[in-house]
């Protein structure tokens, strides 16, 4: 019998292996002298009552339990059809390359996979999508909660700020184009009386000599430095637009 037949043997007779194999396991590791061809045979049909309620089905590179999990040695998309009860754990090499853990859609319309008690990563984690926490995230000692990022994200409207030659001094803030003259949002400031703007890392700032964004243009992007200074070339501008570009 060649090393071909071999295969096809196996892949034919795998119920049987596995059988044989558990046998000789329990044949070998019982110590006791009375082990009789009866309860051999018994344990031969108990092993094979046992895989025969787990198994389904086998192909060449999966087993499908009744448990409706796929057990493969590439992703196949088991959990992908209509029967909103499969999942499946593959080892592949092909696509993703990685020992992948697919939920089933028995509690929705999205693949689900839960787990409970304490888990620990020991490597770098990747989310393709969104983290979601009830409670806290924390990096070593310091945790922050939903109030605290509400405030960061709170203070991330505010970009920058401009002075005049008085000492006054203009936040800016995330948006269209606000005016500096009267009706505008903040009647703090006349028409054309920045001296100087100074603009936080991770934001754009345009400067229009006109309102709403009308006439000529300054334009200051910041992304290196913690406060970039722009000088507004004798207090011209009658309106801004700040809009937040990343570093």
């Amino acid at each position: 019998m060649n090393f071909k037949s071999i295969e096809n043997y196996l892949k034919k007779n795998y119920k049987f292996v596995i059988i044989i194999c558990l046998f000789l396991f329990l044949v070998l590791g019982n110590n006791k002298e009375d082990f009789t061809t009866t309860q051999a045979l018994d344990a031969v049909k108990s092993t094979e009552t046992k895989v025969n309620n787990m198994v389904i089905n086998a192909g060449a590179d999966h087993i499908d339990l009744k448990s409706k999990i796929r057990l493969s040695g590439k992703w196949s998309s088991y959990p992908d059809g209509a029967d909103k009860h499969k999942a499946e754990i593959s080892n592949d090499r092909e696509t993703y390359k990685t020992l992948m853990i697919v939920g089933n859609k028995s509690g929705g319309g999205v693949r689900k996979v839960g787990i409970w008690d304490h888990l620990d990563v020991n490597g770098n984690q990747y989310a393709s999508g969104y983290i979601k926490s009830n409670s806290k995230l924390c990096i070593k000692g310091t945790c922050i909660d939903e109030n605290d990022l509400k405030k960061m994200k709170s203070s991330r409207m505010i970009g920058g700020y401009a002075i005049d030659g008085g000492g006054s001094t203009f936040m800016f803030e995330e948006g269209g184009w606000y005016n500096l003259y009267s009706g505008a949002k903040y009647d703090a400031w006349s028409n054309d009386a920045w001296d100087m703007a100074y603009l936080y890392r991770g934001w754009k700032l345009e400067l229009a000599e006109h309102g709403n964004g009308g006439g000529g243009k300054q334009v200051w992007k910041n992304k290196d430095r913690n406060v970039l200074k722009c000088d507004t070339h004798n207090n011209w501008g009658s309106s801004y637009k700040l809009t937040w570009v990343g570093y």
